[in-house]
């Protein structure tokens, strides 16, 4: 006798096309409450729920569909800052009156930014000893200047020196005494390397040095040269590498005359070319003393050999311890700038046009006049106003500033610092 089965009808597989299902292949099945598979009477698994089904899914490579998609939108906002800097091109060439007015607010807007910025002071500085240097036998009475001479990258450090025995009638064996022969021995410059401290050269000269301005080069050599002055008349060029003299002033002889005592040259600075040669020249405040007066004036001196080109003689009740200094008004027009004392204890701040000192009468403009504590110390030229042209900035002893417009040379503002003394004004630019 045969053993009958049954008959379980066909499952037919169709193939999904749905993108949401998974690639694993499900039954579902008829389950009992005990999460075991509901069998027959016969132990055959029941008919499933649902066929089987096996997931098809079509094949998309995103990061190619990415990358062309953002390239794509990369070319479109190129192409549309090109245009919109096309446009600001054309629209600036033909209608410049807004882009005035625009730069004029932008400035106007960069002023008060400046003038509303906070500046926070340095509450961390140190300094480290790198090395030392004695002088013995040498006072100092100039101040310190800066200049590459042994064209290493690192400034070195130029010196104006006197040895103390600059004083009437010393006789020159002093020199064999003090300093081994060295003849003059009285004053002098010299240079220490910057970087360790070591005397490159010395210039020694036959009185103390008051000055020294290290702004220009008159050699060609691609290292400035030096201009220093000081007692008795002395003004030396001297070659910035090896310290030789360039040239000298011949100092004048006043012994002709039982008035006249002293003659120095207290300052003395580059300027830009006087006398058309192409080299700078030289401005200088000359002070003869004698018992009863004394008489300043202004030397325009040539760079390139030392000969006087135009002096200046200021009043009587006058004196000029300084070289003038100069201001370059935006037409070119040269102005120099005087401060003068006297005897009695005042002091003036003064301007003159360069034509007018050099082709003219001695026609002084006078911006600030006192006596007494208000003696003016050197002012310095810094632009104030940020309009591109320098200022005056004034100091006097009882600490007071006074500030002049470098244009109008009219007065801008004025402070005082009460209970105090200046000695100095320093231009930290």
């Amino acid at each position: 006798m045969s053993v009958v089965s049954p008959i379980l009808p066909k499952l037919v597989e169709r193939d999904s096309y749905d993108e949401d299902l998974t690639d694993i292949d499900d039954e579902v099945f008829i389950r009992d409450g005990k999460n075991k598979l509901k069998l027959n009477d016969d132990g055959g698994v029941k008919r499933p729920l649902m066929a089987s089904h096996r997931k098809y899914k079509k094949s998309y490579n995103f990061k190619t569909y990415g990358f062309l998609n953002k390239a794509g939108s990369g070319f479109i906002a190129l192409i549309i800052l090109l245009s919109l800097i096309i446009l600001c091109i054309y629209i600036i060439n033909i209608i410049p009156g807004p882009m005035s007015i625009l730069k004029n607010w932008l400035s106007h807007n960069l002023k008060d930014s400046l003038h509303e910025s906070n500046l926070i002071p340095c509450t961390s500085l140190t300094s480290k000893i790198l090395w030392t240097k004695s002088l013995p036998k040498l006072t100092s009475e100039s101040p310190i200047r800066s200049n590459d001479v042994n064209d290493d990258g690192i400034e070195d450090i130029i010196i104006g020196f006197s040895t103390g025995l600059d004083i009437m009638n010393i006789p020159e064996y002093a020199c064999t005494s003090y300093f081994n022969g060295q003849v003059p021995c009285f004053g002098g410059v010299l240079a220490l390397n910057g970087k360790t401290g070591d005397i490159l050269w010395i210039h020694w000269t036959a009185h103390a040095i008051f000055s020294i301005d290290c702004g220009l080069d008159l050699t060609n050599d691609k290292i400035k040269d030096c201009i220093i002055c000081g007692r008795n008349g002395i003004l030396h060029a001297v070659n910035g590498y090896n310290g030789t003299s360039i040239w000298e002033i011949p100092v004048r002889d006043l012994s002709i005359s039982e008035e006249w005592k002293f003659s120095d040259i207290y300052d003395a600075r580059f300027i830009a070319d006087i006398n058309g040669d192409d080299v700078g020249d030289i401005i200088a405040s000359h002070i003869i003393h004698s018992s009863k007066i004394h008489t300043s004036e202004i030397l325009i001196i040539s760079g390139i050999n030392g000969n006087i080109i135009h002096n200046s003689v200021l009043p009587n009740t006058e004196q000029l311890f300084l070289a003038p200094q100069k201001l370059i008004h935006p037409d070119g027009e040269n102005i120099f700038i005087l401060v003068t004392s006297s005897q009695k204890q005042s002091s003036g701040l003064y301007i003159i046009s360069q034509v007018n000192l050099i082709y003219g009468n001695l026609k002084l403009r006078k911006l600030h006049h006192d006596t007494g504590k208000g003696t003016l110390l050197p002012p310095i030229l810094v632009d104030v106003t940020l309009d591109g042209i320098e200022d005056i900035v004034a100091a006097m002893f009882n600490s007071t500033i006074i500030v002049y417009n470098g244009l109008t040379f009219e007065p801008i503002w004025n402070y005082t610092v009460p209970n105090s003394e200046m000695e100095k004004l320093e231009n930290l630019y």
